[in-house]
């Protein structure tokens, strides 16, 4: 992909990576939260599951929003923009079996969390608090899937990580969550 197009599309990179550091904070606060209760007042508890509430909706938001088809900026818009590009619909169409799945994947997943927590919500009845969705059963293969697709789009490899500082090292995303 070229310099122009890497800058029109950087709006999908920085989706993915909203994605993964979501992901990346859930799947930490999730695997230490017994560890923490042990030491926490009883309102931590509130606090946790409260970030662990909106930590997965915004992950269901960024998975939703990668295949928006009404946005611009998504996997599925910058598929068909580049496929209308004849020096990349060679490109699109090696990459069809990827979105394909994809597009399997999020139209399940759409139905079960969006509706189940966030979309179609009433005050009669809301998830459980401790209802939360296990990053590597429900969230990690159509995050894999994702971004597989958007590397294979974009013709590379894409890095997502974090610098802390000078002396830390950067957290690596893809390396923490488990997906390449």
């Amino acid at each position: 992909m070229d310099e122009r197009l890497k800058a029109l599309f950087t709006p999908v990179k920085s989706e993915m990576y909203q994605l993964l550091l979501a992901a990346y904070c859930y799947e930490k606060k999730l695997d230490n939260l017994g560890e923490r209760l042990k030491s926490e007042p009883r309102a931590f508890l509130l606090e946790e599951i409260t970030s662990l509430r909106h930590l997965s909706n915004g992950m269901i938001l960024h998975i939703c929003n990668l295949d928006d088809e009404s946005s611009a900026w998504s996997i599925r818009a910058m598929t068909k923009s580049m496929g209308k590009m004849k020096e990349y619909a060679k490109r699109t169409k090696e990459c069809s079996d990827l979105l394909k799945r994809y597009r399997a994947q999020i139209n399940e997943f759409k139905t079960k969390y969006r509706n189940q927590f966030i979309a179609h919500r009433n005050g009669e009845y809301y998830p459980e608090p401790f209802d939360l969705p296990d990053y590597r059963t429900e969230f990690r293969e159509i995050i894999q899937t994702a971004l597989s697709a958007l590397q294979c789009i974009w013709g590379s490899t894409l890095e997502f990580g974090f610098h802390l500082g000078s002396s830390d090292p950067t957290i690596d995303f893809k390396k923490e969550l488990g997906i390449v």
